[in-house]
């Protein structure tokens, strides 16, 4: 394996684009047990080769088509494959025999550039100059068409242990007793690699039905990333909205429900003359076009988002009136990142999502209810002015999924007012965001 890291970004892309310019995603096997459904997807690119593995994990036996998991394999293989396709960046994507029309086509160029726009953004790639990436299969008009008797009262909760799945789940719970009057026996939550928190989570929600799906990457394209092979950012909640077709498929379905907040929709920074969104597979583009992309092969699912209109400041004030949850929920990211050993560790405290949190929900919980949470008290902590700033939209914002700069002010001026009345001292951050905001040269 050549060792990548002391190339130049030229000399780099001219290595792959001599060596490994064409990515192939190769084949698929799927084996349907008793209780568990195990896909495998393979990959090739010059003189590698990729086995990435998925195995769902039901509470019950099966009763499903084989061939219906195989059409869905088709599909998740593709934007599985992003996941090693990014060491090399290839200009040709080549789907072996895999049919799509020319509008499936071109949903997987959006996805590619717009999904992708923060990788090629990190790895300084022009994509409009760059590179000139195809995506090539059989254009052929597909027949492959999933039926099912879904029912129109069972939904799928995807759940990532913070609160906006929380609220996703409360709300559907409300409408399946309300609307369909039935219980949550209809309801089943689904998480992919869930940590020590997600289980917590679903613990207190009291549902029994918690679909486990195991998602491993190829070890090999750590060590391409090791060996100075390019690497980035993935359309991970695209991956997910895929991944969850399948048991929805197995457990009729008809509702598979998401959690993507309006706030989704603001961009972190403009390059190249198109915006770079961290959350792009979040935001009503890209649901709207999933959303048209399955009904060709899932006419009967529907993609359920309850936060298209909501900003994160207004899903955290539902939030608040679910108070089971306070001490078992999560909305860091760094868990996911966090060896099994840690696991316990729920806020990692330094980074820009659990001060983003902390702020959205500092306005609707009592004082200790919120240190209870974090642990400590974030506004005091001077070390994190450079991602305040980037919150505020003093600097560009944060490549995590925060909400805009507008709530977020909105939140820190409820802040401040709580902070006043209450006749208390000026935290850190709080006293630097004042003097900010009456700064008449400020950008605030």
């Amino acid at each position: 394996m050549k060792d990548l890291k002391n190339l130049s970004l030229k000399s780099k892309l001219k290595f792959l684009k001599e060596n490994y310019n064409s990515f192939y995603f190769s084949g698929y096997d799927i084996k349907v047990l008793k209780k568990q459904i195990k896909i495998a997807l393979f990959y090739e690119c010059g003189d590698f080769s990729f086995s990435h593995k998925l195995t769902f994990y039901f509470p019950e036996n099966l009763d499903v088509k084989k061939t219906d998991i195989e059409i869905l394999a088709k599909h998740l293989g593709i934007i599985e494959g992003l996941n090693y396709w990014k060491s090399f960046c290839s200009e040709n994507i080549i789907l072996k025999n895999i049919n799509l029309n020319k509008k499936q086509i071109n949903f997987w160029n959006k996805v590619i550039l717009k999904g992708m726009f923060q990788y090629f953004y990190e790895n300084k790639i022009n994509p409009f100059g760059g590179v000139n990436i195809k995506i090539i299969a059989d254009n052929k008009e597909s027949n492959e068409i999933i039926k099912n008797n879904f029912l129109p009262y069972r939904f799928l909760v995807a759940m990532g242990g913070g609160k906006d799945s929380i609220v996703s789940f409360e709300l559907t719970k409300k409408l399946v007793e309300e609307k369909f009057k039935k219980d949550t026996s209809e309801i089943f939550l689904f998480s992919v690699n869930p940590t020590k928190i997600i289980e917590d989570v679903v613990k207190t929600t009291g549902d029994k039905n918690f679909i486990r799906v195991k998602r491993e990457i190829d070890k090999r394209v750590l060590e391409l990333n090791k060996t100075g092979f390019l690497n980035g950012h993935i359309p991970f909640t695209g991956i997910l909205s895929f991944i969850s077709l399948v048991p929805a498929i197995v457990l009729k379905a008809k509702n598979i429900v998401f959690s993507a907040e309006k706030s989704a929709s603001e961009c972190n920074v403009v390059w190249h003359n198109l915006e770079i969104n961290h959350q792009w597979s979040k935001t009503r583009e890209f649901q709207n076009l999933f959303r048209q992309y399955i009904k060709d092969i899932l006419p009967d699912v529907d993609y359920i988002n309850y936060f298209d209109n909501t900003l994160e400041f207004d899903i955290a004030k539902l939030f608040s009136l679910y108070p089971k949850y306070f001490k078992v929920f999560s909305s860091c990211n760094n868990q996911f990142k966090i060896t099994e050993n840690k696991s316990k560790i729920r806020w990692c405290c330094e980074c820009p999502k659990c001060l983003f949190v902390f702020i959205i929900l500092y306005p609707f919980l009592e004082y200790h209810d919120i240190i209870s949470i974090f642990g400590e008290d974030l506004f005091e902590k001077k070390s994190f002015k450079n991602i305040f700033d980037g919150l505020i939209g003093l600097e560009n914002k944060p490549f995590e999924c925060v909400g805009t700069y507008k709530e977020i002010q909105k939140a820190l001026n409820l802040c401040l007012d709580k902070i006043e009345k209450e006749s208390k001292k000026l935290p850190y951050l709080i006293s630097y965001y004042k003097n900010l905001k009456y700064n008449k040269s400020s950008k605030i």
